[in-house]
This record gives C-alpha cells, sequence and structure tokens, in this order.
C-alpha cells in the first residue's frame, strides 16, 4: 500500500507554500520515502496518468489549506478515496502558531509552521498505513505525534 498526499495550491494564501514544503518534508524525509506518493492537483485536472493512477490506487490524505476544502472536492469528482484530511489552520491553532506573524512566502524546511504540518501529515499517513509490515512504521521510529489534528473521513 502507498499514500499519496494531495495538497491545496490555492492562490494567494502564503500557507499553500508552508503546506507544500511539509509533504516535501514528509515525501523525502520522514516517512518511509517508497510509500509516499505526492499528488498534484492541476496535473490531476488534466489528467496526467500518473496522478490518476495515484488516486486510483493509494490512499490518499488530502492537505486542506482553508476551509473550502477544494483538494477534497477535487480528488472525489475524480473517484478518490481520502483517507484522512489535514487542515492547515486545525493544525497551526493546536500548536499555537499564525502565518500571519511571517511575511507572505517567506518558510523554510526548518520553520515552525513547516515542521508541526509535516509532523501531523506523518502522524496521518502512519496511521493509514499502520498494519502494514514497514520497519519505519515501528513503534519507536520517530515520524511524529501519536496525537495529531488529521480527520479521518467516512
Amino acid at each position: 500500500m502507498k499514500v499519496c498526499i494531495q495538497y491545496c495550491h490555492g492562490t494567494c494564501n502564503p500557507v499553500t507554500s508552508a503546506a507544500r514544503l511539509a509533504c516535501y518534508l514528509v515525501a523525502e524525509n520522514t516517512l518511509c520515502p517508497d510509500r509516499i506518493d505526492l499528488g498534484c492537483g492541476p496535473a490531476l485536472e488534466a489528467g496526467v496518468p500518473e496522478d490518476v493512477a495515484f488516486i486510483e490506487r493509494d490512499a490518499v490524505i488530502a492537505v486542506e489549506c482553508c476551509q473550502e476544502a477544494c483538494t477534497t472536492k477535487l480528488l472525489e469528482r475524480y473517484g478518490a478515496t481520502i483517507a484522512r484530511q489535514v487542515f492547515v489552520q486545525d493544525v497551526l491553532q493546536e500548536a499555537g502558531l499564525d502565518w500571519a506573524d511571517n511575511d507572505h512566502f517567506d518558510f523554510h524546511l526548518d520553520h515552525p509552521v513547516v515542521l508541526a504540518l509535516a509532523e501531523v501529515i506523518t502522524a496521518a499517513a502512519r496511521e493509514v498505513l499502520r498494519g502494514e509490515n514497514f520497519p519505519c512504521l515501528a513503534e519507536d521510529a520517530d515520524t511524529g505525534p501519536e496525537n495529531n489534528t488529521s480527520r479521518p473521513t467516512t
């Protein structure tokens, strides 16, 4: 099993940059990189075969940068089953962070907003992959908090 992380590409919302970086961090550095696919909303909309395949075969995590949930709506329109939703504003509120305190696009891989998002996305992916036999999912693996603010979907 693999997980497809599909993140919001919202315009004029600076947290989309932080969400994108957090997804890259999760995919490349933290959790079974060979089990993570990064989806691209515009590519899915254009029917790029690779992105269509991701949502057809993978468990999907939608990372939403606002309450409009456009990523989830796009994924559902293309028949994806959403395993988890991560709402960026909920994560930031729980972590006591406010993106408005930062320059609009001054995010980097070790920025507190990016790291908080990466922890929650990693925990959501861990939950989705739980039961799979991957060494990186061992209980002592340092891949994120057991408690997270991702939302299981039904």
